[in-house]
């Protein structure tokens, strides 16, 4: 189930990545359009970006603007697109600091790449891969962001591990996702799914189990906007732990 769920999540976004580079407009049309892609920035905060890295948006929120990356800081964005959110993260952290974004995606990669070049944006990279396996090293990333990619992903719980794993002790973890109310039935769920269009989406006590049992500390959930009964788009934080201090 897994590996079919992954395959035709790959091909949708492959196709997606075909059409924006035929210089279509692509992607699913969601039920409530005010809150998705570009529309869920602030417009200031878009100024001096490719125009085409803004029209391809496909995210569901706008994580980087709660995350607050900081100068010099390590970013590394989950399931990155064609690449708005590094963008905007690799303004943030300035020269000093970078911006990696991860996706599976190998054409929406090229777009991202190329946006990236375009902007100039010389601390901002990509790497393909998916986010339950990361190449990348324990401790890398002081930030680490996603965008509708936790919703997505056929291994929820090895999401959560792997992202807790690249931060460093402190480091935080900021998801702008679909969420499902708690205590929907089976088919209260399916229904809430089927209708926004998601139908991977946790609920938000689940966020909280899986955050936990990665090993973050302080989990939170924010639902911000229903978009179907039942479902709302929201924003899961939390940091990784910090070891435990000794006593002498």
């Amino acid at each position: 189930m897994a590996a079919s769920h992954d395959a035709g999540t790959r091909g949708c976004y492959e196709e997606a990545a075909r059409s924006l580079a035929a210089g279509e407009l692509s992607c699913c049309a969601p039920c409530a359009p005010q809150y998705f892609g570009a529309a869920a920035y602030p417009q200031d905060e878009l100024a001096g970006l490719p125009r085409a890295v803004i029209d391809s948006a496909m995210g569901c929120g706008h994580p980087v603007g709660a995350a607050r990356p900081r100068p010099g800081e390590v970013v590394v964005d989950l399931g990155c697109g064609t690449g708005l959110d590094v963008l905007l993260a690799a303004r943030r952290a300035g020269p000093g600091g970078r911006a990696i974004g991860v996706d599976m995606t190998s054409g929406l990669l090229d777009l991202a790449r190329a946006y990236a070049r375009r902007a100039g944006a010389a601390n901002a990279g990509f790497l393909c891969a998916r986010i339950e396996r990361l190449p990348l090293p324990g401790g890398f990333a002081d930030v680490v962001l996603a965008n509708g990619a936790f919703s997505l992903s056929p291994d929820q719980p090895a999401a959560f591990a792997e992202a807790c794993r690249v931060l460093r002790p402190g480091g935080r973890f900021v998801v702008s996702d679909f969420i499902l109310r708690d205590g929907l039935d089976a088919g209260q769920r399916h229904e809430a799914g089927r209708r926004a269009g998601c139908l991977g989406a946790l609920a938000a006590a689940e966020h909280l189990r899986h955050l936990v049992d990665a090993g973050f500390a302080t989990p939170e959930v924010r639902l911000d906007h229903r978009i179907a009964p039942g479902m709302y788009l929201g924003l899961v934080t939390a940091e990784r732990a910090r070891p435990p201090t000794t006593r002498r």
